[in-house]
């Protein structure tokens, strides 16, 4: 994997660059989670998911660790509602990462018959991951939210003026 993608627009596109998409979205939104951009690209290549996956999920189940299980995002670093916060307390924001990514993209044994047949089919692993006779609309809500992480004019903007001052910054030193 070479950190490089194509994203809806065709536009070539970086490990840093959607790291900092995702940071700025965060940032934008003022949720704890900001700042783990990278992390999160870097677990979505590694288990060939879409990386706008982990941090939807996010806003969706906890507003970006707002509303953590736990309380709080360091509480049990568990901002997804995996296991319905149950218990599935993780150490680390970087286990945290690693492991839902790892579930969600069938390569961990507990799970893999439920995500593993999802693969391609987001919808599908959506409605496995929260079922439509719990909350019907979440499929739709999450995409929604990957949409937005990519898509929105601000934080594309920002995030683009951001890594346009890091490129410049790193060739003059």
């Amino acid at each position: 994997n070479t950190g490089t993608v194509v994203l809806e627009d065709n536009t070539p596109d970086t490990t840093a660059y959607r790291a900092e998409l995702i940071d700025t979205y965060f940032s934008v939104k003022k949720v704890p989670m900001a700042g783990y951009g990278k992390l999160l690209v870097e677990a979505a290549d590694k288990y060939d998911i879409d990386w706008r996956l982990l941090p939807a999920l996010a806003m969706r189940e906890s507003t970006g660790g707002r509303f953590a299980c736990g309380g709080k995002l360091s509480a049990e670093w568990n901002p997804w509602g995996w296991n319905s916060c149950k218990g599935n307390g993780f150490v680390s924001m970087e286990e945290s990462i690693e492991m839902i990514a790892k579930h969600l993209s069938g390569n961990h044994e507990r799970t893999a018959r439920y995500y593993k047949k999802k693969q391609g089919d987001l919808k599908g692993l959506l409605q496995v991951y929260n079922p439509p006779s719990v909350v019907a609309t979440y499929a739709q809500e999450v995409m929604g939210i990957m949409s937005k992480i990519s898509k929105t004019e601000d934080v594309t903007v920002a995030a683009a003026t951001a890594h346009a001052l890091a490129k410049e910054t790193s060739k003059t030193e």
